[in-house]
This record gives C-alpha cells, sequence and structure tokens, in this order.
C-alpha cells in the first residue's frame, strides 16, 4: 500500500513565509499606485485652477457686480479676499470669478468634500498679509517669502507660517495673490482695498502637498508685471 507524504512543517513555514512577502510586496505596489495616483490628481487640479486664474486674468468673471469685470482690463488675478464667501446673487464667489474653473479641481485627494460650498473646498487663499510681509523682510526675496508661508516658519518667528499651509496632514491648495506696489520694486501681498493693494494683483503662487517626494510644489502665474 502506498503511502502519501505531508508537508513537512519546514515546507509549511516556507510557504508561509513566501505568500507573506508576496503580499506586503502587493500591499506595497497598491499603496504606491495610490499615491502617485492622488499626486497626479493634485496636479491636475492646480493646472485647472491655474488656468482659470489665467483665464480671469484675461476675460474677467462672468458676474458684472463682481470686481473681476472691471479688473480685467487692467489685466490682475483675484485678491485673497476676493474668492472668500459668496458673489451677489449667493454663490460662491470663486466659482463666479473663475468661471472656466472646473469644480472637481476644488476637492483635493483628501481634503475639499463639497465644490459649491466655501467651507468645503480644498483652495484656501492665504489668511494673512503679516505672515506674506515678514517672510518676505526677513528672508530677502519672493521665492524665499512664499517658502516661507508654505512650509513653515524657518525663524521660529510666531507670526510666520500660515494655518492653511499645504502639508501631508492638510491637503490643500494654497492660493497667494501678490502686487508690486512701492517704487523700490518689493512684492507685497495683495488681499483687498484693505491692505493698501487696491486688489490689484499683479502675480500669484499656488502650492500643493507631494506625497511621493514629501515636500510642497510651487506653481507660479505667467504674468509677473
Amino acid at each position: 500500500m502506498r503511502v502519501q507524504r505531508g508537508f513537512t512543517i519546514i515546507e509549511l513555514i516556507i510557504t508561509l513565509v513566501v505568500m507573506g512577502i508576496l503580499l506586503i510586496l502587493g500591499v506595497v505596489n497598491l499603496t504606491s499606485s495610490q499615491t502617485k495616483s492622488r499626486d497626479t490628481e493634485r496636479q491636475a487640479d492646480v493646472s485647472n485652477i491655474s488656468s482659470a486664474l489665467e483665464s480671469y486674468y484675461t476675460s474677467g468673471s462672468d458676474d458684472p457686480n463682481d470686481p473681476g469685470t472691471s479688473k480685467a482690463a487692467t489685466n490682475t488675478y483675484p485678491a485673497a479676499n476676493d474668492l472668500v464667501g459668496d458673489d451677489s446673487s449667493g454663490n460662491p464667489a470663486v466659482l463666479s470669478l473663475l468661471r472656466d474653473l472646473d469644480t472637481n479641481a476644488l476637492k483635493s485627494p483628501n481634503g475639499g468634500t463639497d465644490a459649491t460650498s466655501v467651507s468645503s473646498t480644498s483652495l484656501v487663499p492665504l489668511a494673512s498679509p503679516t505672515n506674506f510681509n515678514t517672510c518676505l523682510d526677513n528672508n530677502g526675496g519672493i521665492s524665499a517669502a512664499l517658502s516661507c508661508i508654505s512650509t513653515g516658519d524657518p525663524h521660529n518667528a510666531s507670526n510666520k507660517g500660515d494655518a492653511n499651509a499645504p502639508t501631508s496632514k492638510n491637503d490643500t491648495y494654497l492660493y497667494v495673490p501678490y502686487t508690486l506696489r512701492d517704487s523700490s520694486g518689493d512684492y507685497h501681498y495683495c488681499g483687498d482695498v484693505s491692505d493698501g493693494t487696491s486688489g490689484e494683483c499683479s502675480s500669484y503662487s499656488l502650492f500643493y502637498w507631494n506625497e511621493t517626494q514629501k515636500k510642497v510644489i510651487e506653481v507660479d502665474s505667467r504674468h509677473d508685471d
């Protein structure tokens, strides 16, 4: 009578180890693929937002009561506060001003949940001009100032950085408009009439988080007057 031999303990252990390794590799590849997919979505969102901002620069907005209509002739970008709140019709201002914007671009992979709600979009303006000007003064240049805003405070001052700056835990698209305001050619934060810039924004930078590279990516305006 022929006796059928089963697996030995060693063979079972080897089999389980191989299966475990294959499972781990599969999970790693899946995670990497998902991460790259989110990065691709963020890049596409910011590209869409940037294109809509450039369209605003050349064509203004659809709503005749919005400041974008009068600004079109002077070729400017929206001031930070222009994108906050509702327009004259009660719709989110960002959707009226950026008429060519795909609303899906306002929802980052881990951020905004509703593009039609101001409080739930992932596109947020710089919260305070103090952040911008302080970063600029202490870092000596526009790029350094924007880096200071987006990555935190390199000089450990409490008034630097921005609560809305994109990080691994805050998946936002930060909009930072700025302008050349004085004779020395210094850049300044472009918020609204109250901060002295009269909303005439000559340039902007957008920031978003890249999971793969683990850093903040900056996208600048096509115009820099």
